[in-house]
Protein backbone atom coordinates (compact mmCIF):
# COMPACT_ATOMS: atom_id res chain seq x y z
CA UNK A 1 0.00 0.00 0.00
CA UNK A 2 2.72 2.08 0.80
CA UNK A 3 4.36 1.98 -2.74
CA UNK A 4 1.01 2.37 -4.08
CA UNK A 5 0.81 5.75 -2.21
CA UNK A 6 4.46 6.83 -3.01
CA UNK A 7 3.47 5.98 -6.49
CA UNK A 8 0.70 7.95 -6.33
CA UNK A 9 2.27 10.97 -4.92
CA UNK A 10 5.16 11.12 -7.24
CA UNK A 11 2.73 10.36 -10.62
CA UNK A 12 0.91 13.53 -8.72
CA UNK A 13 4.05 16.08 -8.37
CA UNK A 14 5.28 14.93 -12.07
CA UNK A 15 1.39 15.89 -13.00
CA UNK A 16 1.76 19.41 -11.16
CA UNK A 17 5.44 19.96 -12.62
CA UNK A 18 4.13 19.18 -16.44
CA UNK A 19 1.10 22.04 -15.74
CA UNK A 20 3.60 24.20 -14.41
CA UNK A 21 6.21 23.67 -17.41
CA UNK A 22 3.28 24.50 -19.65
CA UNK A 23 1.95 27.24 -17.67
CA UNK A 24 4.85 29.60 -17.07
CA UNK A 25 6.65 28.66 -20.61
CA UNK A 26 9.92 27.02 -21.01
CA UNK A 27 10.99 30.03 -23.32
CA UNK A 28 14.43 28.72 -23.75
CA UNK A 29 13.20 26.35 -26.01
CA UNK A 30 9.77 27.72 -27.23
CA UNK A 31 10.05 31.51 -28.24
CA UNK A 32 10.01 32.33 -31.83
CA UNK A 33 14.11 32.73 -32.84
CA UNK A 34 13.08 35.01 -35.93
CA UNK A 35 13.08 38.37 -34.87
CA UNK A 36 11.28 40.07 -37.79
CA UNK A 37 8.90 38.97 -40.35
CA UNK A 38 8.05 40.74 -43.79
CA UNK A 39 7.89 40.74 -47.14
CA UNK A 40 11.25 42.47 -48.50
CA UNK A 41 9.54 43.36 -52.09
CA UNK A 42 6.79 45.11 -50.18
CA UNK A 43 9.43 47.61 -48.34
CA UNK A 44 9.01 51.77 -49.32
CA UNK A 45 10.74 53.28 -46.70
CA UNK A 46 13.27 52.77 -44.30
CA UNK A 47 14.27 55.21 -40.81
CA UNK A 48 17.63 55.00 -38.96
CA UNK A 49 18.28 56.83 -35.98
CA UNK A 50 22.30 54.80 -35.96
CA UNK A 51 24.97 55.07 -33.30
CA UNK A 52 27.81 55.39 -36.23
CA UNK A 53 26.12 58.63 -37.66
CA UNK A 54 25.76 61.50 -35.03
CA UNK A 55 24.29 64.17 -37.28
CA UNK A 56 20.42 62.87 -36.70
CA UNK A 57 17.99 60.52 -37.68
CA UNK A 58 17.81 59.84 -41.48
CA UNK A 59 15.38 58.00 -44.31
CA UNK A 60 15.28 56.24 -47.36
CA UNK A 61 12.62 56.18 -49.41
CA UNK A 62 11.51 54.06 -52.77
CA UNK A 63 10.43 56.32 -55.33
CA UNK A 64 9.66 53.80 -58.49
CA UNK A 65 12.52 51.24 -58.56
CA UNK A 66 15.04 53.76 -56.74
CA UNK A 67 15.71 54.42 -53.27
CA UNK A 68 16.38 57.98 -52.07
CA UNK A 69 17.93 59.06 -48.85
CA UNK A 70 17.03 62.20 -46.96
CA UNK A 71 17.74 63.69 -43.86
CA UNK A 72 15.60 67.28 -43.18
CA UNK A 73 15.41 68.95 -46.69
CA UNK A 74 18.67 67.32 -48.30
CA UNK A 75 17.79 64.29 -50.44
CA UNK A 76 20.33 62.55 -52.37
CA UNK A 77 20.17 59.24 -54.59
CA UNK A 78 20.57 55.74 -52.44
CA UNK A 79 22.44 52.93 -53.36
CA UNK A 80 19.42 49.99 -54.23
CA UNK A 81 22.18 47.42 -53.40
CA UNK A 82 22.92 48.90 -49.63
CA UNK A 83 19.43 48.95 -48.96
CA UNK A 84 18.86 45.05 -50.33
CA UNK A 85 21.87 44.64 -47.84
CA UNK A 86 19.93 46.37 -45.00
CA UNK A 87 17.05 44.68 -45.83
CA UNK A 88 18.51 40.83 -45.83
CA UNK A 89 20.34 41.33 -42.40
CA UNK A 90 17.15 42.71 -40.65
CA UNK A 91 15.45 39.43 -42.12
CA UNK A 92 18.22 37.56 -41.36
CA UNK A 93 18.13 38.71 -37.39
CA UNK A 94 17.19 35.71 -35.31
CA UNK A 95 17.75 34.91 -31.76
CA UNK A 96 19.74 32.27 -30.31
CA UNK A 97 18.45 32.71 -26.75
CA UNK A 98 16.68 35.79 -24.49
CA UNK A 99 19.03 37.56 -22.52
CA UNK A 100 16.69 39.11 -20.23
CA UNK A 101 12.97 39.77 -20.11
CA UNK A 102 12.74 43.26 -18.19
CA UNK A 103 12.90 46.71 -19.34
CA UNK A 104 15.07 47.37 -16.58
CA UNK A 105 18.57 45.56 -18.19
CA UNK A 106 17.89 47.50 -21.53
CA UNK A 107 20.99 50.04 -19.81
CA UNK A 108 23.22 46.97 -19.45
CA UNK A 109 22.68 45.58 -23.06
CA UNK A 110 22.62 49.43 -24.37
CA UNK A 111 18.97 49.29 -25.43
CA UNK A 112 17.72 52.30 -24.44
CA UNK A 113 16.34 54.41 -27.11
CA UNK A 114 19.38 57.19 -26.43
CA UNK A 115 21.93 54.01 -26.40
CA UNK A 116 20.61 52.35 -29.13
CA UNK A 117 20.87 52.01 -33.75
CA UNK A 118 16.95 51.90 -34.40
CA UNK A 119 15.87 50.74 -37.38
CA UNK A 120 12.31 50.50 -38.60
CA UNK A 121 10.81 49.37 -42.12
CA UNK A 122 7.95 49.95 -43.33
CA UNK A 123 5.20 49.40 -46.16
CA UNK A 124 2.78 51.51 -47.75
CA UNK A 125 3.00 53.21 -44.70
CA UNK A 126 2.36 50.23 -42.15
CA UNK A 127 5.50 49.19 -39.76
CA UNK A 128 6.53 46.36 -40.83
CA UNK A 129 9.66 46.12 -38.95
CA UNK A 130 11.08 47.95 -35.67
CA UNK A 131 14.47 46.85 -34.15
CA UNK A 132 16.84 48.27 -31.34
CA UNK A 133 20.67 47.07 -31.99
CA UNK A 134 22.30 47.57 -28.68
CA UNK A 135 25.83 46.58 -27.49
CA UNK A 136 28.15 43.79 -29.35
CA UNK A 137 30.61 41.24 -27.13
CA UNK A 138 32.94 38.94 -29.22
CA UNK A 139 33.72 35.28 -27.62
CA UNK A 140 37.75 35.19 -27.89
CA UNK A 141 37.38 31.30 -27.71
CA UNK A 142 35.20 30.60 -30.87
CA UNK A 143 35.90 34.29 -32.30
CA UNK A 144 31.52 34.36 -32.24
CA UNK A 145 30.36 37.74 -32.79
CA UNK A 146 27.58 38.35 -30.86
CA UNK A 147 25.14 41.35 -30.27
CA UNK A 148 21.51 42.18 -28.53
CA UNK A 149 18.52 43.60 -29.99
CA UNK A 150 15.05 44.06 -29.20
CA UNK A 151 11.92 45.08 -30.68
CA UNK A 152 9.78 48.32 -30.55
CA UNK A 153 7.37 46.00 -28.74
CA UNK A 154 7.66 43.81 -25.41
CA UNK A 155 10.66 43.98 -22.75
CA UNK A 156 12.68 41.02 -23.74
CA UNK A 157 16.28 41.21 -24.91
CA UNK A 158 17.59 38.87 -28.05
CA UNK A 159 21.03 37.55 -28.06
CA UNK A 160 22.04 37.17 -31.88
CA UNK A 161 24.96 35.56 -33.17
CA UNK A 162 27.06 36.69 -36.63
CA UNK A 163 27.61 40.10 -38.46
CA UNK A 164 23.79 41.45 -39.20
CA UNK A 165 24.26 43.89 -36.13
CA UNK A 166 27.41 45.83 -37.72
CA UNK A 167 25.52 45.98 -40.91
CA UNK A 168 23.04 47.45 -39.91
CA UNK A 169 24.39 50.30 -37.92
CA UNK A 170 24.98 52.45 -41.05
CA UNK A 171 25.35 56.23 -41.75
CA UNK A 172 24.16 58.45 -43.89
CA UNK A 173 26.59 58.27 -45.95
CA UNK A 174 26.89 54.42 -46.32
CA UNK A 175 23.57 54.05 -48.09
CA UNK A 176 24.64 57.15 -50.77
CA UNK A 177 25.07 55.94 -54.93
CA UNK A 178 28.63 56.33 -54.91
CA UNK A 179 28.60 55.44 -58.56
CA UNK A 180 30.39 58.28 -60.67
CA UNK A 181 30.31 56.31 -64.11
CA UNK A 182 28.36 53.75 -65.75
CA UNK A 183 27.92 53.10 -69.86
CA UNK A 184 28.93 50.55 -72.04
CA UNK A 185 32.21 50.71 -72.88
CA UNK A 186 31.45 48.75 -76.50
CA UNK A 187 29.43 52.28 -77.62
CA UNK A 188 32.47 54.50 -76.67
CA UNK A 189 34.27 56.27 -80.01
CA UNK A 190 36.01 59.10 -78.38
CA UNK A 191 37.51 60.05 -75.08
CA UNK A 192 38.93 63.83 -75.61
CA UNK A 193 40.87 65.10 -72.99
CA UNK A 194 40.96 68.91 -72.36
CA UNK A 195 42.68 70.98 -69.52
CA UNK A 196 45.76 71.15 -68.34
CA UNK A 197 47.07 68.55 -70.79
CA UNK A 198 44.80 67.82 -73.96
CA UNK A 199 45.00 64.79 -77.08
CA UNK A 200 41.82 62.85 -78.22
CA UNK A 201 42.11 58.95 -78.32
CA UNK A 202 39.61 57.71 -81.44
CA UNK A 203 38.33 54.89 -82.84
CA UNK A 204 38.92 54.59 -86.44
CA UNK A 205 38.66 52.01 -89.39
CA UNK A 206 42.48 51.06 -88.46
CA UNK A 207 42.13 50.72 -84.78
CA UNK A 208 42.75 53.57 -81.82
CA UNK A 209 44.63 56.15 -82.22
CA UNK A 210 45.99 59.32 -80.61
CA UNK A 211 45.71 62.50 -81.53
CA UNK A 212 44.40 61.00 -85.03
CA UNK A 213 47.87 59.53 -85.68
CA UNK A 214 49.67 57.23 -83.34
CA UNK A 215 48.84 54.10 -83.12
CA UNK A 216 47.57 52.84 -80.11
CA UNK A 217 47.26 49.17 -78.90
CA UNK A 218 43.53 48.32 -78.72
CA UNK A 219 43.78 46.05 -75.46
CA UNK A 220 45.53 48.69 -73.38
CA UNK A 221 42.72 50.54 -74.47
CA UNK A 222 39.86 48.25 -74.28
CA UNK A 223 41.58 47.31 -70.79
CA UNK A 224 41.49 51.27 -69.84
CA UNK A 225 37.91 51.77 -70.66
CA UNK A 226 37.11 48.17 -68.63
CA UNK A 227 38.19 50.01 -65.74
CA UNK A 228 36.84 53.38 -66.46
CA UNK A 229 33.12 52.01 -67.61
CA UNK A 230 31.37 51.60 -64.08
CA UNK A 231 33.61 53.48 -61.47
CA UNK A 232 32.70 54.51 -58.32
CA UNK A 233 34.20 57.41 -55.67
CA UNK A 234 35.48 56.90 -52.26
CA UNK A 235 34.49 59.77 -50.58
CA UNK A 236 32.39 63.05 -51.14
CA UNK A 237 33.17 66.44 -51.34
CA UNK A 238 30.12 67.73 -50.00
CA UNK A 239 29.93 71.82 -49.73
CA UNK A 240 32.18 71.65 -53.22
CA UNK A 241 28.90 72.65 -55.26
CA UNK A 242 29.20 76.91 -54.47
CA UNK A 243 32.63 76.87 -55.47
CA UNK A 244 32.24 74.48 -58.63
CA UNK A 245 30.29 76.99 -60.64
CA UNK A 246 33.07 79.74 -59.99
CA UNK A 247 36.29 77.68 -60.54
CA UNK A 248 37.09 76.06 -64.05
CA UNK A 249 37.98 72.78 -64.15
CA UNK A 250 41.71 71.73 -63.95
CA UNK A 251 40.88 68.87 -66.32
CA UNK A 252 38.14 67.16 -67.85
CA UNK A 253 36.94 64.20 -70.46
CA UNK A 254 34.30 64.06 -72.97
CA UNK A 255 33.09 60.59 -73.40
CA UNK A 256 31.72 60.27 -77.29
CA UNK A 257 30.40 57.52 -78.97
CA UNK A 258 27.38 56.72 -81.82
CA UNK A 259 25.97 54.25 -79.27
CA UNK A 260 25.45 56.95 -76.14
CA UNK A 261 22.52 58.55 -75.50
CA UNK A 262 24.68 61.52 -75.10
CA UNK A 263 28.07 62.72 -74.65
CA UNK A 264 29.07 61.73 -70.84
CA UNK A 265 31.22 65.15 -69.56
CA UNK A 266 33.85 64.17 -66.65
CA UNK A 267 34.78 67.84 -64.86
CA UNK A 268 38.01 68.10 -62.16
CA UNK A 269 38.78 70.40 -60.45
CA UNK A 270 41.91 71.08 -58.04
CA UNK A 271 41.61 72.76 -54.57
CA UNK A 272 44.57 72.82 -52.68
CA UNK A 273 42.98 73.86 -49.61
CA UNK A 274 41.30 70.28 -49.19
CA UNK A 275 43.51 67.09 -47.64
CA UNK A 276 42.87 65.48 -51.11
CA UNK A 277 43.27 68.27 -53.75
CA UNK A 278 40.90 67.15 -56.60
CA UNK A 279 37.16 66.94 -56.76
CA UNK A 280 35.82 65.13 -59.63
CA UNK A 281 32.19 65.43 -61.06
CA UNK A 282 30.33 63.55 -63.71
CA UNK A 283 27.54 64.58 -66.04
CA UNK A 284 25.88 61.47 -65.90
CA UNK A 285 25.80 62.06 -61.48
CA UNK A 286 25.98 65.49 -61.69
CA UNK A 287 24.99 65.66 -57.97
CA UNK A 288 27.79 64.12 -57.07
CA UNK A 289 31.32 65.64 -56.04
CA UNK A 290 34.22 63.28 -54.95
CA UNK A 291 37.67 63.91 -53.43
CA UNK A 292 40.17 62.41 -54.91
CA UNK A 293 44.34 62.58 -53.99
CA UNK A 294 46.60 61.82 -57.03
CA UNK A 295 46.20 58.02 -57.11
CA UNK A 296 42.41 56.58 -56.52
CA UNK A 297 39.92 58.02 -59.07
CA UNK A 298 41.57 61.00 -60.19
CA UNK A 299 44.16 58.49 -61.61
CA UNK A 300 42.24 55.99 -63.11
CA UNK A 301 40.21 58.85 -64.50
CA UNK A 302 43.10 61.16 -65.96
CA UNK A 303 46.45 58.36 -65.98
CA UNK A 304 48.36 59.42 -69.32
CA UNK A 305 48.13 57.34 -72.31
CA UNK A 306 51.57 56.03 -71.54
CA UNK A 307 50.26 53.93 -68.76
CA UNK A 308 47.04 52.25 -69.77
Amino acid sequence: MNNKVLLLVLVALLAVYGVYELASGNESRTFDPEITKFEKGAVTELRFRSKADSLGPFALKKEGERWTVSRGDHSLPASNDAVDEVLNNLLALRAAYIAAKSSDKWPEYELTEEQATSVQAFAGGKKVADVRIGKFSANPQTQQLKFFVRTGEGDNVYAVEGMAGILLNKSFDDFRDKSALDFDLHNVDELIYGGESQYTVSKTANGWKLDGTEDLDSTRVQNFLMNLHRMSGDEFADGFESKASQLSPFRTLTIRGAGLPEDIVVKCWQDTTREKPFVIQTSQFPESYFASDTLRLYKRIFKPVSEW
